[in-house]
């Protein structure tokens, strides 16, 4: 029993160890209604370029529509 805790505390270790970079990398696309994007739109740029989806291995993508008609059609369809 004093083994099986052991091997388990050193896989929990060595996993909780990984580093980010091994883990898979998850993809994200932000569709925005404007160009420019107005205040409310910005969290999603501001956190990109302060490094929280890379940090988080996030890739994130920014595509932008003329209108919310359209980011909704986009969203729906999974077209960016």
């Amino acid at each position: 029993m004093k083994k099986a805790w052991v091997v388990l505390s050193l896989v929990g270790l060595w996993l909780w160890l990984a580093p980010v970079e091994a883990q898979t990398k998850r993809k994200v696309v932000f569709g925005v209604p404007v160009t420019p994007p107005n205040v409310v739109h910005i969290p999603p740029y501001v956190a990109n370029d302060m490094g929280f989806f890379a940090e988080n291995n996030i890739e994130v993508e920014f595509v932008t529509f003329e209108g919310g008609t359209q980011t909704l059609r986009g969203s729906v369809r999974r077209r960016a």
